[in-house]
């Protein structure tokens, strides 16, 4: 019962101790040196000498030696071993106070060494004097460290004193430390070394890229280009969205076009590269070996036509195109009701190609202004491009490019929702 009530009572310690170094701004370093190292040798100040003083000195020596012996092993070792079987991790920092703490220690230790063999085991009172006047220096010391004396900071700003890197800052980064690096790395353009240099601590840039990994919830990704929205456009975007939350996707064709390179996407390809081996190479022609266009279209009971177009089209040749493969397919299915959609270029919104819908009887879906996030041929074209250049393949011709396959379809009512979650705002489509 006596544990329990230790426990408890050491929780709350330590519950106040942390809310003083909050609201004070002392740093839980300091705290725990000086407030919680005091309070967890009160047992062994009262007990060790009471037992020096009924004649157990051998006791009381043993009982002060073993009493930071057990606490440096069974205080680590047992929350490590508890951590490592629940899959944790335990993040230690050495700041310049543990420096200080290593340093004192090892002088009062091999201070008490010496005065042992030198006295022969009998200790003396002077040495008792020694050992206090070394931990007063220490916590003089502590305490300048604390209000940053040492660092060179307590002074003015414009001179701050730049420390010199050594083994343990290049490695180790405190809690705080970590929790700053990435709330600066947080959807941010900032390299590793810009990070590095925004913060106090002198470390590597690979501590820094270490810390952002092991966070867990910060990855290295590409920025996703979007049209530069204004409110109108956003306005337009809510609008159709909350115009089309019931509509039936799967009667609505939705079409777009895209541009292919012979010689591959424009971007990188990248490859896992053997260091045994000579360096693979990415061959590329003046603009890309060519750049066909492709015209696709689809509905929810699949594929309608995939059609290779020419890179300059006016309307006359869109409304071929679409005489060629869009009337054939709503002739098939009269009765289904379908709509078209397509964006607002040029060729599509042209009055000649307005009229030409009019005289077929062609439903257009009223599309809003730069949207193509909204568009579902977006997904088909992902799909394609992964399969016409799978393993950075390229192509010779526009003809070997045609006989490559396609293809699936994605689905609208996501992206409808997500449009009026973001106020017409742009998806992550």
């Amino acid at each position: 019962m006596s544990v329990c009530w230790i426990y408890a009572i050491s929780s709350e310690v330590v519950d106040v101790v942390t809310m003083i170094g909050v609201v004070s701004g002392i740093s839980f370093e300091i705290l725990g040196l000086s407030v919680l190292a005091w309070s967890n040798s009160i047992g062994d100040m009262i007990v060790d000498p009471a037992l020096a003083r009924r004649g157990f000195s051998r006791m009381a020596m043993a009982a002060a030696i073993g009493g930071p012996l057990f606490n440096l092993l069974i205080g680590f070792g047992l929350p490590f071993t508890i951590a490592k079987a629940q899959g944790k991790e335990i993040a230690l920092s050495f700041k310049p106070t543990y420096k200080l703490l290593i340093l004192f220690l090892s002088i009062s230790l091999s201070t008490t060494l010496i005065a042992m063999l030198v006295q022969r085991f009998r200790l003396r009172r002077v040495h008792g004097v020694i050992l206090v006047l070394i931990y007063i220096v220490f916590l003089v010391f502590v305490l300048l460290d604390a209000t940053r004396v040492l660092c060179g900071e307590a002074g003015s700003n414009n001179n701050k004193f730049i420390k010199k890197a050594n083994i343990w800052s290049q490695w180790l980064l405190s809690v705080q430390a970590e929790r700053d690096v990435c709330r600066k790395a947080s959807n941010s353009t900032k390299s590793a070394n810009q990070i590095r240099c925004k913060i106090p601590e002198n470390v590597s840039k690979n501590t820094i890229l270490r810390t952002i990994h092991r966070s867990g919830r910060l990855v290295n990704t590409p920025m996703k280009a979007a049209p530069r929205l204004q409110q109108r456009h956003k306005n337009e975007r809510l609008q159709f969205a909350r115009s089309n939350m019931a509509t039936d996707w799967n009667k609505i064709i939705c079409s777009d076009e895209k541009k292919f390179n012979l010689d591959g996407p424009d971007g990188y390809a990248h490859y896992w590269r053997d260091l045994r081996k000579d360096p693979m190479y990415f061959s590329k022609r003046n603009f890309g070996g060519g750049s066909p266009m492709v015209w696709g279209a689809f509905c929810g009971n699949g594929t309608v036509a995939l059609s290779f177009i020419g890179t300059r089209t006016n309307s006359q040749d869109y409304q071929q195109l679409l005489a060629q493969h869009l009337l054939p397919y709503l002739r098939r299915r009269r009765r289904a009701n379908t709509t078209y959609q397509q964006d607002n270029a040029s060729v599509h919104a042209s009055n000649s190609t307005l009229a030409w819908f009019a005289a077929n009887n062609v439903v257009l879906l009223d599309w809003p202004a730069c949207s193509p996030d909204l568009n579902s041929v977006e997904n088909l074209w992902s799909v394609l491009v992964r399969r016409v250049y799978a393993n950075a393949k390229q192509y010779t011709t526009v003809n070997d490019l045609k006989k490559s396959d396609s293809c699936r379809v994605g689905c609208m009512p996501n992206r409808i929702f997500e449009v009026a979650q973001k106020q017409g705002g742009i998806t992550h489509y």
